[in-house]
């Protein structure tokens, strides 16, 4: 654990605590609802998602894999990390040799499970490839590169209206072998739109929701001098609170944070498959924080 996370300690002193909500697999959630893949939404919903692509990765059925996980085999346990990091740099839009580089394998491994992987999840693989259709489909010209050629820039719209444009960048060697000096990556087409809406839309939608929740409704149920909203961390928040708060505040960031899902089908009509969940955590500091049951 990063030491950094013993200087966030609360303002109050011993009178107060720091509470954490952290969104539990958003990403994977919403690459679910964005490509509305069932078997993906099916996974999410009732099976342990790294114990899946460990399954991909050796070639072993699911409930094999999870069974000796679940048992404390020792190689499953480690296996299971490396499983965990393929999926979600694969989910990022990294390719093979990208794959091969972070975990160690060989790129015959990491291509048999980007195989595997999209062998069971092909909505999925047909979603990301129209994604890549779309921005090549509405490309213009963007900047005239001399005796290069022409760089183009294209774009795609997000559910919740924002958009992405992309830029042909320097093409890798075996593309430039075929005439091409510029391309689209496909890493940033795959990656922007899940990770974006996630964390760029709905994290910050709770965000909102709970700031009027604390500090702006008719009434003031909660004492503004004794919480205050301090950071976001990728998918979660963090408060400083009193103790004598805490639990109906928890209480509430959770009611603000899940809620997210009905506030995204209110303004974007926008419907969410699967149930945002978040974990409250609260301690003297942020590296010391554990477990609050809601």
């Amino acid at each position: 654990m990063s030491k950094i996370k013993e200087f966030f300690s609360s303002r109050y002193g011993d009178s107060g605590s720091i509470m954490e909500a952290d969104y539990s697999q958003l990403e994977v959630i919403i690459l679910a609802a964005l490509s509305k893949d069932p078997v993906l939404i099916d996974d999410v919903r009732t099976k342990d998602m790294h114990c899946i692509s460990l399954s991909l990765l050796l070639g072993e059925s699911y409930d094999s894999v999870k069974k000796k996980y679940d048992a404390g085999d020792s190689h499953y346990k480690k296996m299971r990390k490396t499983a965990k990091s393929l999926s979600f740099a694969l989910q990022y839009g990294a390719g093979i040799s990208a794959l091969a580089a972070n975990t160690k394998l060989s790129t015959e491994v990491c291509k048999e499970f980007v195989g595997a992987y999209y062998a069971r999840y092909r909505v999925l693989d047909s979603y990301q490839k129209e994604l890549a259709s779309i921005v090549y489909s509405n490309a213009i010209p963007y900047e005239n590169m001399g005796e290069l050629g022409q760089k183009y820039i294209g774009h795609y719209y997000s559910p919740t209206g924002r958009a992405y444009s992309f830029v042909q960048k320097e093409a890798p060697k075996f593309l430039k072998e075929r005439g091409e000096n510029f391309s689209f990556s496909p890493t940033e087409i795959k990656n922007y739109m899940t990770q974006g809406t996630a964390t760029g839309d709905l994290v910050l939608i709770g965000i909102g929701d709970l700031y009027r929740e604390l500090y702006v409704g008719e009434g003031k149920q909660y004492n503004r001098e004794n919480i205050f909203l301090i950071n976001t961390i990728h998918d979660s928040v963090m408060l400083d609170v009193m103790n004598e708060d805490i639990d109906k505040v928890g209480k509430m960031v959770y009611s603000s944070l899940t809620g997210v899902r009905k506030r995204v089908k209110e303004l974007f009509d926008w419907d969410i498959p699967l149930p945002l969940n978040v974990e409250v955590s609260v301690g003297s500091t942020w590296a010391q924080t554990k477990p609050y049951i809601i």
